[in-house]
């Protein structure tokens, strides 16, 4: 370790768990605009599908969901970027031992 230099870090499946943290938005997403509906389990496959793992931009993917989803009323595209800028970090699961990584590599380096 005497030798490293810098470290840098993926976030999606490095430090997040990406998979999990989507769904806790999807979810998050579905009981702020879809209480209205009485099955939702739909709508969940289709936003994960719509978003291809994090590769869609998220811009085109909440402009596809405002397009393709049976919204009571249809938000301001402006507010669901910010309700995801939000409610994905507060969804946010972290990867298997990601804290203890980080926590090894702060107490074995240091601050450039």
């Amino acid at each position: 370790m005497d030798h490293i230099k810098a470290v840098i870090f993926d976030l999606d499946n490095t430090i997040l768990n990406r998979t999990m943290t989507f769904d806790g938005f999807a979810r998050s997403l579905i009981k702020t605009y879809f209480a209205h509906l009485e099955s939702t389990e739909d709508i969940l496959k289709r936003i994960i599908e719509l978003d291809e793992d994090g590769y869609k931009d998220k811009p085109f993917l909440f402009n596809e969901l405002l397009h393709e989803l049976p919204w009571a009323e249809h938000p301001p595209h402006a507010e669901l970027m910010e309700f995801y800028g939000r409610e994905y970090v507060r969804s946010s699961v972290l990867m298997e031992q990601a804290r203890e990584v980080v926590q090894h590599l702060r107490g074995n380096t240091k601050p450039g």
